[in-house]
């Protein structure tokens, strides 16, 4: 049975994995040298985890976004958010 509130739910599983990917799609208009700057090595992962949401949803585990909700959406967040300091900083 899901459990309501967490990734098991199907509800909000499937609002987090759109809200992953539409994120994830965003970032990818950022141009590639900056991509690299903020998010390195990373960034193929970050880009996999989009085309795994969009391409074969049914096979999504939910565990694995979990994690990634936990583990490395923060640190996603902070490298945006260092961006759009930057660029408002001039």
């Amino acid at each position: 049975m899901a459990r309501k509130g967490t990734v098991d739910d199907d509800l909000l599983f499937d609002a987090v994995c759109m809200q992953l990917s539409s994120a994830i799609e965003s970032a990818n208009g950022i141009s590639p040298d900056r991509r690299e700057a903020l998010f390195g090595s990373d960034w193929p992962l970050i880009k996999a985890m989009r085309n795994s949401i969009a391409h074969d949803y049914a096979f999504v585990d939910s565990a694995m976004v979990g994690e990634s909700v936990e583990l490395e959406v923060p640190k996603f967040r902070a490298s945006l958010l260092e961006l759009q300091a930057q660029l408002q900083s001039g």
